[in-house]
């Protein structure tokens, strides 16, 4: 490691890390050094590629460190704002419109059939079902 606490790689294998937030120990990103090289945020502990298909899939929050060991994910219930959720809904939605939706959207406008236009709208329907705006 670096004076700047930024992890150096001497070899070429493919090491995961969780960079976390030293003050309570939420989840910043995923790292790994074929992507990033030397550039690891510090704090950080190894973790392989299960671990993060795991906090994935169960939506953990913080991770669970030791001494700078990696013991797992945990998930920690957050209270957040209807301000707050409404920008996280329309971000989601924005996000997910122009990887999944606007390319259906392209195609319909060159082919300008019905089917195509309804896939189109029924991708956008999902998407809003997936990401709901917030009751207040």
């Amino acid at each position: 490691m670096d004076s700047n606490g930024i992890h150096i790689m001497m070899n070429k294998n493919i090491v995961r890390f969780c960079h976390y937030n030293a003050d309570d120990f939420t989840v910043v990103s995923f790292y790994s050094n074929e992507m990033h090289n030397e550039n690891i945020p510090f704090p950080n502990v190894i973790i392989d590629l299960n671990d993060i298909h795991l906090f994935n899939e169960n939506q953990h929050t913080h991770v669970i460190v030791d001494n700078g060991k990696f013991f797992g994910f945990k998930t920690v219930d957050v209270v957040i704002t209807y301000e707050a959720a409404l920008e996280l809904a329309k971000t989601n939605r924005k996000f997910a419109y122009k990887n999944e939706s606007d390319p259906f959207y392209m195609e319909w406008q060159y082919e300008q059939t019905a089917q195509s236009e309804n896939i189109w709208r029924d991708k956008v329907a999902e998407i809003k079902s997936r990401y709901p705006l917030p009751q207040q």
